[in-house]
């Protein structure tokens, strides 16, 4: 199987920011629509390193499935965390 290209993950990454900040837009709920920006924000850190956009793409496709559904789950209820965004495993995620 083949890897994705840098190009495609910044292009899925791209797609996926677009879509999770117009579902943002759509609650109502202040708080929720804050913890999203906040993780939407961390999750766009501009990084060069291609396990580093994977693992952003995943947080990404995570949070628009929670953005949608209006409902956060773990990580995205608490602040995001400093520094780069601890590794999400995708075999601990169900989308």
């Amino acid at each position: 199987m083949n890897s994705p290209s840098i190009e495609t993950l910044d292009q899925e990454l791209s797609e996926a920011i677009n879509k999770i900040y117009n579902g943002c837009q759509k609650i109502n709920a202040k708080h929720l629509k804050i913890r999203i920006l906040q993780w939407l924000d961390k999750v766009r850190t501009p990084t060069h390193n291609f396990i580093w956009k994977q693992n952003s793409l995943l947080y990404a496709r995570v949070l628009l499935e929670m953005t949608l559904e209006q409902q956060l789950d773990k990580p995205f209820r608490g602040v995001p965390p400093d520094g780069p965004l601890p590794r999400f495993d995708k075999f601990e995620v169900v989308i």
